[in-house]
């Protein structure tokens, strides 16, 4: 059960974080129109490309799973993949977050 924890857990959070770079899409294809930049937001575009295909691994993953003992052992290489895609993912979006909302770390701190 540990295992399949792990999966729903990754499926879930993955889920949450396309909802978040939604919601810094939108809000940074606003900010870029209003101060004249160029596209950045199109790098949140590129992230999410990257985590929909870490979750359809995910996916995959979790319905040819045995359904007696739930051991993940024979997808250790795609596991890997979905990690790293996720990985890659979230990178390209921090990379938008920064271009857009950078400066707020600036005014803060």
């Amino acid at each position: 059960m540990n295992n399949l924890g792990f999966l729903l857990f990754q499926t879930l959070s993955s889920t949450a974080l396309l909802v978040l770079i939604y919601v810094f899409y939108r809000l940074s294809q606003h900010l870029g129109e209003a101060l004249q930049m160029k596209q950045y937001y199109q790098l949140f575009v590129i992230g999410a490309i990257f985590i929909v295909f870490s979750m359809l691994i995910q996916f995959y993953i979790l319905l040819n799973m045995p359904l007696n003992n739930y051991q993940l052992s024979q997808f250790n290489s795609l596991i890997i993949s979905s990690i790293t895609l996720m990985a890659i993912g979230a990178t390209f979006s921090y990379a938008g977050v920064f271009k857009y909302w950078g400066w707020l770390v600036k005014e803060i701190f």
